[in-house]
């Protein structure tokens, strides 16, 4: 018998490879869909995940938004489990956690400097089938680009010239 508040297990992903991408399309489409997973299998159906982590994002564009949200799949059903932001919103992305906004114009597409991100997100666990938790990136526009774990981009100098390593972290707490 495992007493109810047991951390269960603790599973953690992390990569330093870095993901760019052209939103195509100015309402949501969540580009970057595969920046980051973390596998956990419950062990108990009603154990909470407790899922934290940080990650870089960045957008190239001027006055453009690039956001984030977090997505569970169980069995080929992938459902947003982060909540959304509150407040007013700028262009299309409405259903992301985290949002970074790009203006005025870029000193000759420069973008440099700590645009990290951290995140805590609890979920309830459905199932003792396998939870794929993944971060997903969008944009709010058409044919700008959009950068997942850069610390630096640009056409001219920096680009990729630093690698972060961004992780996600999901733990299982016996309800």
């Amino acid at each position: 018998a495992v007493p109810s508040g047991t951390v269960v297990q603790v599973v953690q992903s992390e990569t330093a490879a870095n993901t760019e991408a052209t939103v195509t399309a100015a309402t949501p489409n969540y580009d970057l869909t595969t920046t980051m997973t973390c596998v956990i299998t419950p062990k108990f159906i009603n154990s909470t995940m407790h899922i934290s982590g940080a990650f870089y994002m960045a957008n190239e564009n001027t006055s453009t938004v690039v956001g984030a949200r977090l997505v569970r799949t169980i069995g080929g059903t992938t459902t947003v489990v982060s909540p959304a932001s509150t407040g007013s919103q700028s262009g299309t992305v409405s259903d992301g956690f985290a949002h970074i906004y790009s203006t005025p114009a870029l000193n000759s597409g420069n973008v440099m400097g700590i645009n990290q991100t951290s995140y805590f997100i609890s979920d309830q666990s459905l199932s003792i089938s396998q939870h794929t938790y993944s971060l997903q990136l969008d944009g709010n526009g058409t044919s700008h680009d959009i950068y997942f774990n850069q610390y630096g981009i640009s056409a001219i100098s920096y680009d990729d010239s630093w690698t972060p390593v961004s992780f996600m972290q999901v733990m299982e707490v016996k309800g």
